[in-house]
């Protein structure tokens, strides 16, 4: 089931739409685009029993995850990211705590 997509937005409105969409439906997170590329994203979603996941396919984009964000997440949460394909890169600085 698809629940969201940039299909229909304009270019230039696509990545804040992205953005608002991705902060309300998971954890909070800064996602920032990638310098002049075209921006494309789609979340699909459904559960397992009481488990909801979601699909995401986005096109490039930078996600910050700091300490202010995290402190906006619930102390119960769990996000689990498996990468299907494509490529990405992930930095973790955990000399903060």
């Amino acid at each position: 089931m698809a629940l969201f997509s940039t299909a229909s937005i304009p270019p230039r409105h696509k990545f804040e739409a992205w953005r608002h969409v991705i902060t309300q439906q998971f954890l909070p997170l800064r996602p920032e685009p990638v310098p002049r590329a075209r921006f494309w994203g789609e979340v699909q979603g459904g559960s397992l029993d009481s488990l909801p996941f979601a699909r995401v396919r986005a096109s490039g984009q930078v996600v910050h995850r700091a300490g202010r964000e995290i402190s906006q997440s619930a102390p119960d949460a769990l996000f689990v990211n498996v990468h299907v394909s494509g490529s990405s890169a992930l930095e973790c600085d955990l000399g903060a705590h």
